[in-house]
């Protein structure tokens, strides 16, 4: 097929594809000026809207747009065709074909131009590779010139009226510029005479500069440029352009005048004359040969100064000795980031003279200004490689190396191509590596097959492009390796159709949307407010007043709280007012008060709420637009109509929202999606589709049973379109436009996913489709059509190919469009990939991915399982990165919120048994031999074999075991041994601190928990435990037979109703000693020190103070201090500047004690303030904020376990 034939009709191609119909007509128009000759065209099928549009005489580029209906389609195909209607193009005279058109204008035959592919073709072998075609990225960036592709100039209509306005503006103001005697007088008579109407250029460049000056918030500057064209011709502007590099305007004494550049004075990187220079340029790239001789001749009188060189090289880059001149000034200058070094670049055209100035080129430029890279490389063309590789190497930024990558991919070049896969190994490259495949397959398949580490690439090449596996042509080394290659490329075979899921089989965003009326009801919205509580939570939230008292001793509150409701107050103080005033004086004002100040809104928002109720509801509604996730979560006890719409859009719109509108959608139910009714049935827009939304969302959980039953207040009418609503099939629930996916994502590289028969794999069109329904997918709402997948997939297929395709997101550099691939891991993942991925969360904030790794902990929620969530709480225990930290606790509170649980209660919980058998053991089977492991007090894996001989580890599988359960028994440990890992300090630290803090069990808990726990028992047994009846304490321990025993090894009995916990050793009294006993007698080591526990006191003078002076002034380093965090203590919140003035150690009883630190602990750069000075030690009531240390207790307040562990704590670590 010739190319001429293979462009004809691309759209209808298009078009007969989507599902074998028919098309509309296709609408060709055509734009033929000067040396422009360019089409469009345009056709509809359905939905779905296809575009071509190039140069006349090619197949141009293509593009599709799915609509979700077909009158959207329509308007979006008829404004397509308004616009290029408005720009000049005209409707074509024959059908669509790709018809070589003649220049209206005979060209100079010397003039290159950018080739582009003829269109569609049949093989990868008739794509011609040795074509450079750049992007449209690139081309739009390029600055014209006349001997390289040129950018047709659009004239703005605004600037005639722009110039005639400020000439007649400006020469009535006159200016103190003027009027100086230090300005250059030939300055000032130029810019007179140009006012005054006459055509001077200079007079102009000195009317721009100072008008620019005085209107610099309002002026576009480069409309001086254009309007000097259109007024004056392209001649005159080339000359005030060039002028313009000249002239400054100085201050002096805060006095301004005009004056001529230095020789050596560069134009500052924000000049504002480069717009100027730039209009200017592109019209002498399109002027006449006569009017480009006349301009050249106006600027050569104005190159006396380096800034004027640089300015004349920039504006008529063909001029070869101008170009040499200027950058011969460039070779002695160092980098100063100027604008004279971006008019270098853009003037250069061979790779000698951009190697003279390459110290200059550094990639912040290039990032700064798009057209200096653009240019650039389509004026020196391929042979820019090495250069643009150096770039790369410098390590710019990451925005900067990945459009130098995507560059380097465009070139059509063995060289280009092997500069990109020589950094394979480097972060962003991947995806430029594939897009470089994609363009040039017989090129990649050339070099990868010489490239070390270049074979994964070079099968999924030949996977893409099966006719690449013909080695007709190359030579004998290459073709080798193809061959072998090919051979092993071979993928488990193709899924037959029949076989796969219907979302596979006919994928909805690949057919066409049908239309459906939506149901609109005119409904008023509930005006019903009603708090939903859990257990505890009013008065926890109640609590939180005391730490807003209001300082002053007031007397008249009325007055007080009437500044208050009228806003005449300090706006800081009025949350303080209303928590401390008398509530009988508070509620009848509290409705008429708009928050202002909201700092610390979080805070006080719980306390109003917790202490008013339903009266607090409106002024903190009022607030929620302007706290975002803060106020939402303050709101999720509240049962509004007001507060479901703020939930509904939060849950359609912010990431950091979602999670508290999840919450208060799960909390309220079908209650709370009955509020979103009026919404949902309202007219079609974004309220609507945000409530639709969230209504699906409550009927995952609840049913749409108990949704329609809530719905019936309504009436009829409403029930039946909620009704539609939730029978609509999900997965025809499409957004307008298909995301798209990233080239790194290339199915043939990702591993295949295997069907539950065992000898078949989704295709690699099929593998597109699931990273479609990937895509498509939110956190927490995973596209519905992953279910269909999973149902057919092999087990752990999905999990092995998720984790697959986060790798390759991975090697891209995590390209941020494509941030779906973390919640895609919450999706599909199971405990392997919470053990590979729970690490990386850790590490994530150290490397700038804060926002990542709280992704990936939503993901290690959405997983759900035993071993996600105990990696989740293991963050929330323990990770160095404050912020993630945090993140994981709010995770885990709220997974325990959707449990009904306090987040130790949900921790109890989480304990893996890691599939040990009930007595705490686990066999492991060989086949011919088995092993037993056992777990010592640290919960650390034991072996012993048959004989219970110990052994060192688990030996590898041999020869003579069995060759399938040997190798399985032998990962199984593996894994086992990782978990363990995981588990073990986190249960002891957690077990010895419920002794420290007191907790406290049921006889059921205990039990459950604790004693029949086939991993927790090996730690249980060597505890003592005790049962406390009110001031009385009984100890037992539990026995390896896991009967119960006291402390005269008798038999225990725990009581039903017992209330148990881990007995500090001031509660064991006078029976420590005994235990003490027991416990060697028995040879018993304990996983912390219980019974040897050291005891601390207080002095009694110290027992009357309200700070334990002992430890002021004392002088520790930071990193010994951060050692309390081990013993229960918290770092606190970051202060002015990111320091944390104190650390704080929550108590029992609710109170806190708090290490006052001077100057305190930077927040990510712990060694900026390495020492630290102890100012005071204090026992707040509450939790908070310590600066003003006003609501301090007496510490012989404090319960004898926590006196002693505190001095525990701070005489360990600050050495008194």
């Amino acid at each position: 097929m010739s190319g001429a034939a293979a462009n004809v009709s691309g759209i209808e191609r298009t078009v007969e594809r989507n599902n074998g119909v028919e098309g509309n007509a296709v609408r060709r128009l055509e734009l033929v000026k000067g040396t422009s000759a360019k089409f469009w065209e345009g056709a509809r099928d359905g939905c779905t809207v296809t575009v071509r549009w190039g140069r006349i005489g090619t197949g141009g580029q293509s593009n599709r747009r799915e609509f979700g209906d077909e009158s959207a389609a329509q308007s979006f195909l008829d404004k397509q065709i308004a616009e290029k209607v408005r720009k000049g193009y005209s409707e074509s005279a024959t059908e669509p074909q790709g018809a070589e058109p003649q220049d209206t204008e005979p060209r100079d035959e010397t003039e290159e131009s950018v080739p582009v592919p003829s269109g569609e073709h049949e093989s990868v072998f008739d794509l011609d590779e040795d074509a450079f075609v750049p992007s449209p990225a690139l081309t739009r960036g390029f600055l014209a010139r006349r001997d390289r592709l040129v950018t047709e100039r659009r004239p703005d209509p605004a600037a005639a009226g722009f110039l005639a306005d400020h000439l007649e503006r400006d020469a009535a103001k006159g200016g103190q510029a003027f009027r100086s005697p230090d300005t250059d007088p030939e300055l000032r008579d130029a810019a007179h005479r140009y006012l005054a109407g006459e055509a001077d250029p200079v007079g102009a460049a000195v009317h721009a500069t100072t008008a620019h000056s005085w209107y610099r918030n309002s002026a576009k500057p480069g409309l001086f440029g254009a309007g000097w064209i259109t007024h004056h011709g392209v001649v005159f502007a080339a000359e005030a352009a060039a002028a313009l590099a000249s002239i400054s305007i100085r201050v002096e004494d805060n006095k301004p005048f005009l004056t001529r550049r230095d020789e050596d004075e560069a134009l500052s990187w924000w000049w504002f004359g480069r717009p100027i220079l730039t209009e200017v340029r592109v019209a002498l790239a399109e002027a006449t040969d006569v009017e480009y001789a006349a301009a050249v001749a106006r600027i050569a009188d104005h190159r006396a100064s380096k800034a004027a060189r640089a300015a004349a090289a920039y504006l008529v880059p063909t001029e070869a000795g101008w170009v040499d001149e200027a950058l011969r000034d460039a070779v002695g200058t160092p980098p100063d980031y100027s604008t004279d070094e971006w008019m270098w670049t853009c003037a250069v055209s061979t790779v000698d003279q951009l190697r003279a100035i390459e110290h200059h080129l550094s990639p912040w430029n290039l990032e700064r200004s798009p057209q200096s890279l653009a240019t650039l490389v389509l004026t020196v063309g391929p042979d820019i490689a090495p250069f643009l590789a150096e770039l790369v190497d410098s390590d710019g930024g990451a925005d900067i190396t990945r459009k130098l990558l995507s560059v380097l991919a465009e070139l059509p070049t063995d060289e280009a191509f092997r500069l990109l896969v020589d950094r394979l190994d480097r972060k962003y490259v991947q995806p430029a590596v594939l897009k470089a495949m994609k363009r040039f397959p017989k090129r990649a398949r050339r070099v990868l097959a010489h490239t070390k580490g270049g074979e994964p690439l070079l099968r999924a090449l030949l996977l893409s492009n099966p006719d690449l596996a013909d080695t007709t042509g190359l030579d004998p080394d290459t073709a080798a390796v193809v061959a072998a290659v090919a051979e092993s490329a071979k993928r488990v075979p193709d899924a037959p159709v029949e076989a796969l899921p219907p979302v596979l089989s006919s994928p909805p965003w690949k057919r066409p949307r049908r239309r459906t009326k939506p149901v609109v009801v005119e409904l008023d919205a509930s005006e019903e407010t009603r708090l939903v509580w859990l257990d505890g939570e009013r008065e926890r939230w109640a609590a939180l007043a005391i730490r807003h008292r209001y300082s002053r001793k007031e007397t008249d509150w009325s007055a007080r709280l009437e500044a208050v409701a009228e806003g005449s107050g300090h706006p800081f103080q009025d949350p303080d007012i209303l928590l401390s005033a008398p509530t009988e004086l508070v509620l009848p004002v509290l409705s008429r008060w708009r928050p202002r100040g909201l700092w610390s809104f979080g805070d006080w928002g719980r306390a109003l709420l917790g202490k008013f109720g339903e009266a607090a509801v409106t002024p903190l509604v009022s607030a929620a637009d302007r706290t975002a996730a803060e106020s939402f979560a303050v709101l999720v006890p509240v049962l509004d109509a007001r507060v479901a719409d703020l939930m509904a859009d939060g849950l359609a719109r912010s990431k950091s929202v979602r999670p508290h509108a999840r919450a208060w959608l799960s909390r309220h139910g079908a209650e709370g999606a009955a509020l979103l009714v009026p919404r949902a049935l309202g007219k079609a827009g974004r309220q609507r589709a945000a409530a639709e939304a969230a209504i699906r969302f409550v009927a995952r959980s609840t049913g749409p049973g108990a949704i329609l039953t809530a719905t019936r207040r309504y009436g009829d009418e409403a029930v039946a379109g909620i009704e539609a609503l939730l029978t609509r099939d999900p997965l025809e629930d499409l957004p307008a436009s298909l995301p798209k996916v990233g080239d790194w994502a290339d199915p043939g590289l990702l591993p295949q996913i295997r069907m539950r028969d065992g000898e078949t794999a989704l295709s690699i069109e099929a593998t597109a489709d699931v990273l479609t329904m990937l895509a498509l997918s939110k956190p927490g709402e995973p596209y519905g059509g992953l279910d269909q997948v999973a149902e057919v997939a092999a087990p752990g297929a999905l999990p092995a190919f998720v984790w697959g395709v986060f790798e390759r997101w991975q090697a891209a550099g995590y390209p941020s469009k494509d941030g779906w691939v973390i919640p895609a891991l919450g999706h599909l993942g199971d405990d392997d990939t919470v053990r590979a991925l729970a690490p990386v969360i850790r590490a994530w904030p150290g490397e700038g991915g804060h926002q990542r790794a709280v992704a990936g902990l939503d993901a290690l929620a959405a997983i759900g399982t035993d071993v996600a969530l105990m990696h989740l709480n293991g963050i929330a225990q323990k990770v160095k990165f404050a912020g993630l930290k945090k993140k994981a606790g709010e995770k885990i509170a709220q997974v325990a919120a959707d449990l009904g649980l306090s987040a130790e209660q949900l921790a109890d919980r989480l304990v893996p048994d890691l599939g040990l058998d009930s007595d705490g053991s686990l066999v492991l089977d060989y086949g011919p031999r088995r092993f037993t492991v056992g777990f010592d007090e640290q919960l650390k894996p034991y072996v012993l074999d048959m004989d219970g001989t110990p052994r060192k580890n688990l030996p590898k599988p041999g020869a003579k075991d069995d060759p399938d359960i040997a190798p399985a028994a032998y990962k199984r440990f593996s894994a086992l041994k990782k978990d363990a890992r995981t588990l073990a300090a986190d249960q002891l630290r957690r077990l010895e601190q419920a002794m420290v803090s007191q907790r406290r069990w049921s006889t059921a808990e205990f039990e459950e928990l604790f004693v029949a726990h086939p991993l927790l028992w090996h730690v249980v047994r060597r505890l003592v435990w005790a049962v406390f009846d009110g001031g009385h304490t009984t100890g037992f321990r539990v026995a390896e037979d896991r009967t119960l025993a006291d402390v005269d090894d008798e038999t225990f009995t725990l009581p039903d109703d017992a209330v148990v916990g881990v007995p500090h050793p001031l509660h064991l009294g006078e029976t420590l000693t005994a235990w003490a006993e027991v416990f060697a007698d028995y040879e018993i080591l304990q996983p912390f020190p219980q019974l040897g526990r050291p005891v601390h006191r207080l002095t009694e003078e110290e027992r009357g103070k309200s700070r334990l002076t002992r430890f002021e002034g004392v002088e520790v380093a930071v990193g010994t201090l951060l050692g309390l965090l081990r013993r229960g203590w918290q770092r606190g919140e970051p202060q002015d500047a990111g320091v944390e003035p104190w650390m704080t150690k929550p108590l029992p009883d609710g109170r806190v004690v708090v290490l006052h630190l001077d100057p305190g602990i930077a927040v990510g750069a712990l060694m900026e303030l390495p020492d630290q000075r102890v100012d005071a030690v204090t026992l707040e009531p509450v939790k908070g904020y310590y600066w003003s240390g006003r609501n301090t207790d007496p510490f012989g307040t404090l319960d004898p376990v926590s006196e002693c562990e505190l001095m525990a704590d701070l005489t360990e670590v600050l050495g008194r």
